[in-house]
């Protein structure tokens, strides 16, 4: 511990304040700096000159070393006190001032007061110390001392962390002016403990914050017990001295002491301190009777006994095929009961697709038994057969196709559990099974806890394919332009570009398409395809062949269907690749023509002004099942203009 020094105002070095000794000098404004605050040098720098300071070492009891720092102190005129604050109270060195310490720091407080001048100020810079219930405290403070007292009801420090350095609370006539550290970047608020849980008879505690505390830079952690009377600190990540565990997660804490235990009427002190110097503490101290809930100073909680846990369980489905053997369903499976001495007892399932009856099953391996699998047919009449551990049941209800499975009755480590899920395999043994698909779910798990032993799970779940897995729809995608289309061009308007196509089924190939071509009005209107002049006016003559067109069998044709002024063109015959599809929808044009070719040649004839919209709306490929594509959105919207009439270059007579 750090010896007492004896200040004066020009001392570079102010006094730290240890668990022993007196200064002797008395000045009329007077500091006291708690070293558990972030960068507290740079407070003491800026501390005006004229203000007598005093360090409070962090380890030792604030309140008694600022009592014996003023015994014997006359006429101060001023208090400042600069440390960590919360609701209601200030945290100084290793203890809390609160109203609580109000009635038990008599003797403190009356050294505390004597030194004041008759209207001496008290000015506590702490954050949020007036927030809250914190008035009351305040004012049984300054009642006690015969202070006048300003306190902040917000963050105190810097204004780029919230805070400010305005003590807008007080409580008598405070004339004072607080002190402003413009160069200080921290704030003057400590983590404070919120909730917290022990259990009588065991030697853990968990602490609860409300804020997140510094684990990755390796703090220090303190506390003291009702029979120590020195305390003990432990380094994250380091040898433990007298703690046996101390982990920090998020703003939880969990200290784990080698030897004590909580009992009836102990008390322990947890502090905190991060290398910086932040830190909080609280006294714990339990009242018990019997196996009663009793609750601590700082909302923590001790118990008669421990809570049980839900039990956990997590494991990776995926998707088989089923080919006349069983097929296992899970992997990587995790599984806990999170209380130690508990063993899983039960697990639910369920199976959707069923159509088999009791040809369909699944499949367990027992851990630790010789011989076969157990197995349950997945029908309403359905239960274990086969060897099988104590006595475990299982049984089936079956609601049309889905089979809800309720094994219980097991005594399984989590190892075994593991083994027992990682060997659930499907089978099927008609001659001939139905095809499509199974999907079995673990659903729940329970454990032999006298509580919260049952939990539900969700994502967990394996797919099978029975025979031949069911087939993709076939994809096609395009930009639809927006030409023009003008009476005697020379070629046809470009509908399509930027297409892609996919029968999304390994080895199949495109058999035909459907287009419609809405407001046709002319007998000259054409869809050029490939190389092939489609007249759009000729409706009920049959299938018009389309030679060079990739095909199978005859060939590729196109059937024409009219109605009204819409045309619907359907190609069949088709026997294309992904890339051959694309290239003929990239390929398509629009025409109108009369008397000439429809290639190179200029065309003639009259034509109705006014816009064609070209869609696909349909691909098919020769798959077995869903193999024909309803599309949206893959149109061409064609503007036809009639060609200005011509102007004679005869002169008049």
């Amino acid at each position: 511990m750090l010896a007492m020094l004896h200040p004066t105002v020009s001392q570079p070095n102010p006094a730290i304040l240890g668990c022993a000794g007196v200064p002797t000098t008395s000045r009329f404004e007077v500091a006291f700096i708690d070293t558990a605050l972030d960068d507290w040098q740079a407070l003491k720098a800026e501390t005006p000159a004229g203000i007598e300071v005093f360090l409070i070492d962090s380890r030792c009891d604030g309140m008694a070393a600022m009592a014996r720092a003023l015994d014997g102190r006359r006429d101060i005129r001023a208090i400042h006190v600069l440390s960590h604050g919360f609701e209601g109270g200030l945290q100084l060195g290793s203890g809390r001032f609160d109203s609580n310490a109000l009635a038990h720091r008599v003797e403190e407080l009356a050294s505390i007061a004597s030194s004041l001048a008759p209207d001496g100020d008290i000015l506590l810079y702490g954050c949020n110390v007036a927030a809250g219930h914190g008035p009351d405290f305040l004012s049984a403070l300054g009642e006690t001392t015969g202070a006048n007292i300003a306190a902040s009801r917000t963050p105190t420090g810097a204004a780029d962390r919230g805070g400010d350095w305005d003590l807008d609370w007080s409580h008598g006539a405070v004339t004072t002016d607080a002190l402003r550290f413009e160069s200080y970047r921290g704030v003057m608020a400590a983590p404070t403990i919120v909730s917290g849980v022990a259990y009588v008879g065991e030697n853990t505690i968990v602490l609860t914050f409300d804020q997140a505390l510094d684990a990755a830079s390796q703090p220090n952690l303190s506390y003291f017990a009702s029979d120590m009377l020195t305390p003990s600190s432990v380094e994250i990540n380091g040898a433990a001295t007298n703690l046996s565990a101390a982990v920090i997660s998020g703003n939880t804490l969990t200290l784990t002491l080698p030897m004590e235990t909580f009992t009836n009427g102990d008390v322990l002190t947890i502090k905190y301190e991060d290398p910086t110097g932040n830190q909080t503490s609280g006294v714990l101290q339990a009242s018990l009777s019997g196996d009663d809930v009793a609750t601590f100073q700082n909302n923590v909680t001790v118990y008669g006994a421990r809570p049980t846990t839900t039990p956990t369980l997590t494991a990776t489905g995926g998707t088989t095929t089923f080919n006349a053997s069983p097929v296992d369903l899970f992997s990587s499976v995790t599984a806990d009961t999170n209380d130690t001495g508990q063993v899983f007892t039960g697990l639910t399932l369920t199976v959707t697709g069923l159509v088999d009856g009791a040809s369909e099953m699944l499949g367990f391996t027992i851990p630790g038994m010789m011989g076969g699998p157990v197995t349950i047919a997945l029908t309403g009449a359905g239960t274990l057969t086969g060897p099988f551990t104590g006595s475990a049941v299982g049984g089936v209800t079956l609601n049309g196709s889905t089979a809800t499975v309720t094994i219980s009755g097991l005594q399984y480590s989590a190892a075994e559990m593991q083994s027992f899920i990682d060997s659930i395999a499907y089978n099927n043994i008609a001659g001939t099974p139905s095809n499509g698909q199974r999907v079995v779910t673990l659903t729940g798990v329970s454990d032999d806890g006298a509580s919260n032993n049952t939990a539900s799970l969700t994502g967990i779940a394996a797919t099978i394919n029975v025979g031949a897995p069911p087939l993709t729809l076939p994809t096609l995608t395009a930009t639809g332009g927006t030409p023009t289309f003008t009476q005697g061009a020379v070629s046809g308007a470009d509908l399509f570009s930027g297409v892609t196509a996919d029968t999304n089924d390994t080895g199949q190939v495109f058999t035909g398409l459907t287009l419609t071509i809405t407001n046709v009005s002319d007998a000259e209107a054409l869809l050029g395809i490939g190389s092939n002049p489609l007249a759009l006016s000729v409706a009920g003559g049959g299938p018009t062949p389309l030679p060079g067109i990739t095909g199978s069998g005859l060939g590729v044709f196109a059937n024409v269907a009219v109605n009204g002024t819409t045309v619907t063109v359907t190609l069949t015959g088709l026997n294309h690749t992904n890339a051959q599809l694309a290239t003929l929808i990239d390929g398509l044009s629009y025409i109108n023509y009369t008397g000439g070719t429809f290639n190179g040649s200029p065309m003639s004839g009259n034509v109705t002004a006014g816009s064609r919209v070209i869609t696909v709306t349909s691909v098919t490929d020769d798959g077995g099942n869903n193999h024909t594509a309803s599309l949206t959105g893959v149109s061409a919207t064609v503007n036809v203009t009639a060609a200005p009439p011509r102007r004679s270059c005869k002169a008049p007579r």
